[in-house]
C-alpha cells in the first residue's frame, strides 16, 4: 500500500515571533532555524561597520553626508510570510 507523504506545515512570521522578542532564530523556507552566536572578532567588526555606516548615513538628511538611514545591528527583517533574517547589520 502506498501512503501520500505530507509535507510538514510551513511555519509564517507569526509563529516566529510568538516565540519572543529577543530571540535568535530565523525563519527560512517556513523552518525555524537558530542563527549561531557569533565570535569575538565577528562582533568587533560588526561593531566597526556600525560606527562607520552610522556615522556617514544615520543623520539628518541635507549635510555633507547622505542621511536619513537607521542602521542598525541583530535586526530581522520581513521578506515575506515565510523567510525572516536576522542580519548582522542593517540600514
Amino acid at each position: 500500500m502506498i501512503h501520500a507523504m505530507t509535507s510538514a506545515k510551513k511555519l509564517t512570521v507569526d509563529d516566529l515571533f510568538a516565540r519572543g522578542e529577543d530571540i535568535r532564530e530565523e525563519l527560512i523556507h517556513g523552518e525555524i532555524v537558530p542563527k549561531a552566536f557569533s565570535g569575538a572578532v565577528h562582533q568587533s567588526h560588526e561593531g566597526a561597520l556600525r560606527v562607520w555606516a552610522g556615522r556617514r548615513f544615520d543623520r539628518t538628511p541635507g549635510g555633507r553626508w547622505p542621511g536619513g538611514w537607521w542602521i542598525f545591528s541583530e535586526i530581522h527583517t520581513v521578506y515575506d510570510t515565510h523567510q525572516v533574517f536576522c542580519h548582522d547589520i542593517a540600514g
